[in-house]
C-alpha cells in the first residue's frame, strides 16, 4: 500500500516559527479527536495503543466532553494535545501524540500529582499513523479501533445472522464488479484507474468530521 505523503510532507511545520508542529502530528490529534467524538456519541468501547506497547483498554471509561485545548484551557499550566473531561468537568485523562518527543517527566509528574491520567500514543510515521485508522485490521483482528456494541437494558450483542447476510450481498455485488471490469474496454478501466487514483488521499479515504478543530489547518496544508 503506497503512503499518503512523502516522510517531507508528514513533517512540514503547519504551526508558527516560534511554535512548530508537524502535519503528521496535527493529523494524528485530529484522528483520535474523531474516533473518541464518533465513540462516546454511539457508546462504543476504544482501545488506543501506547508508546511503552501496553494498550489503553477503554479510554472513554468516565468520560462526557473531548476537547483540544487552546493557551487558555491549560491544565496545571501544560497544554495537551487531547483532554477528557467527566460529567462535572473535570479532567480524567490527557492524550499526547508522541512524533518526535516525549512528554516530559516534569509534565507526567505534574498532571499525576492532580489525579490526570496521561496517555501517549505514538504516531512518529505513517505506519504508525495506520494503527490509529478506523477500522484498521489485520486479517479479521481489528487493533485498536475497538467496538462494543451496547443496547440500553439487553446487554452487549450483534446480530451476526444479519451480518453475513449483508456481507454475503455485498461479496456478489463485488463479484459482479470484477466480472464486468474483465470485460469491459482498456479505455473504461483506464477510467476507473484514474478516478482511484484521485480518490486516494487522506481527506477522501479518511476525512475528519467538519466539527473537527483541526479540520481547516489539515485541509489548507494537505498534499
Amino acid at each position: 500500500m503506497k503512503d499518503f505523503l512523502t516522510a517531507e510532507q508528514w513533517k512540514r511545520n503547519v504551526g508558527t516559527e516560534n511554535y512548530p508542529v508537524t502535519f503528521l502530528h496535527e493529523y494524528a490529534v485530529g484522528l483520535i479527536w474523531d474516533i473518541l467524538q464518533t465513540a462516546l456519541k454511539d457508546k462504543v468501547t476504544v482501545k488506543l495503543p501506547l508508546i511503552d506497547g501496553a494498550v489503553a483498554e477503554n479510554v472513554l471509561d468516565g468520560v462526557a466532553k473531548i476537547a483540544v485545548p487552546d493557551s487558555l484551557q491549560s491544565i496545571g499550566g501544560y497544554i495537551p494535545d487531547l483532554a477528557l473531561f467527566n460529567e462535572d468537568i473535570r479532567v480524567l485523562r490527557v492524550i499526547e501524540v508522541v512524533v518526535t518527543s516525549y512528554t516530559s517527566q516534569e509534565k507526567l509528574d505534574n498532571l499525576t500529582k492532580r489525579g490526570v491520567e496521561v496517555l501517549q500514543v505514538p504516531a512518529r510515521n505513517e505506519a504508525e499513523l495506520r494503527t490509529l485508522l478506523p477500522y484498521h485490521s489485520q486479517g479479521s483482528e481489528v487493533k485498536w479501533w475497538h467496538q462494543t456494541h451496547r443496547r440500553e437494558g439487553r446487554g452487549a450483542g450483534v446480530n451476526f445472522l444479519s451480518y453475513h447476510r449483508i456481507q454475503n450481498e455485498a461479496d456478489e455485488e463485488v463479484n459482479s464488479f470484477i466480472r464486468n471490469l474483465v470485460q469491459c474496454s482498456p479505455v473504461k478501466r483506464r477510467e476507473l484507474v484514474t478516478v482511484l487514483e484521485a480518490l486516494y488521499s487522506l481527506d477522501s479515504l479518511y476525512p475528519l468530521r467538519p466539527d473537527n478543530p483541526k479540520s481547516d489547518i489539515l485541509r489548507e496544508h494537505e498534499g
